[in-house]
């Protein structure tokens, strides 16, 4: 006759494993842990969501290393309420970002100041939409002493690097980005801002960077490529970027950097005495297809003997062009 299996008691198992009780392990249940976090709308910022949010990214913030926040129309006291009630120890990656125009006063160099004091992992800042610094602030105490990719725009850019120049800081810094904005509540974006931060990026030294230089604003750019040429080795601000060994080239959609006359773009790139390595980002195709075309690869071989490669949408070998 075919019975039921017997059933065992625990204490039955424990004994025939030779394990007394008390060695028995006990499993703990595993909670999942954030440890990147996007917040891509307002709404989170909004009084019935914003304590939730807070408490969300607190309960976590032992893992928490990616904080993104893209949030368009913010105004500063609420990123300054969001910003003082959060404290994420291992932080590493963080951006502040809003869409492509921008139309709010952004968050505060004050606020984000105190926020980068609190997180000295952060190695990674993108910052676009924040407030706008005409004349860059003073940082009397060196922050952000593991930051080793940023992109900002010029005066936050200058800010910290008159940092580096007044402390020694930013040791680690090898990434440089510096982007123009589109403004929603003026009719220009302020170029000369983009020479200052280039002033300070020149007196950097100790390692080679990447410069990424990114335009988020048509008006003016085709102008601002026009006076450094014409400036010549002699008077532009491009010339003393000998620290800089590969330029990164990044544009808006709507941003034609083809538009740049190509007498003008090839002598541009010129200026710059220790670039080896050309890149075009975010470029749209038929851009990417203006710059493929073998006369343009030709000419940029020629007018710039010490850029090794160009990449448009894969690494291109310039010696195979000067040897044509």
């Amino acid at each position: 006759m075919t019975g039921l299996p017997k059933q065992y008691t625990t204490t039955e198992l424990v004994n025939a494993i030779e394990i007394s009780p008390s060695e028995v392990p006990f499993i703990q249940p595993c909670r999942p842990r954030l440890t990147n976090v996007s917040i891509l709308s307002e709404m989170l910022f909004q009084p019935t969501f914003f304590n939730w949010t807070i408490k969300t990214l607190t309960s976590n913030s032992s893992s928490i290393s990616k904080l993104s926040l893209k949030c368009s129309n913010l105004t500063t006291e609420k990123w300054s309420a969001f910003l003082r009630s959060v404290t994420l120890p291992r932080l590493q990656e963080f951006e502040i970002a809003t869409n492509l125009v921008v139309h709010a006063a952004g968050a505060a160099f004050t606020d984000l100041q105190e926020f980068f004091i609190r997180h000295p992992c952060i190695n990674t800042l993108h910052l676009q939409g924040v407030e706008r610094l005409s004349t860059p602030p003073t940082i009397t105490e060196p922050i952000l002493p593991n930051l080793v990719c940023m992109m900002a725009p010029p005066g936050w850019v200058s800010s910290l690097l008159d940092m580096r120049c007044s402390h020694g800081s930013l040791s680690k810094l090898d990434s440089i980005g510096i982007s123009t904005e589109y403004y929603h509540y003026l009719p220009f974006f302020n170029y000369d801002l983009l020479d200052d931060a280039l002033f300070r990026v020149a007196k950097f030294s100790g390692r080679k960077l990447t410069l990424t230089l990114r335009f988020m604003y048509e008006k003016g750019v085709s102008d601002w490529f026009s006076d450094h040429a014409a400036f010549g080795k002699e008077n532009s601000i491009l010339n003393r970027l000998d620290c800089v060994s590969t330029l990164v080239i990044s544009t808006a959609f709507f941003v034609d950097i083809t538009k740049v006359p190509k007498p003008v773009l090839l002598t541009w790139f010129s200026l710059f005495p220790c670039v080896e390595h050309l890149k075009f980002v975010e470029t749209v195709e038929e851009q990417r297809v203006l710059l493929e075309k073998p006369e343009f690869l030709k000419s940029v071989a020629e007018k710039c003997p010490q850029v090794k490669s160009i990449q448009i949408r894969q690494v291109i070998d310039l010696d195979e062009y000067r040897s044509r």
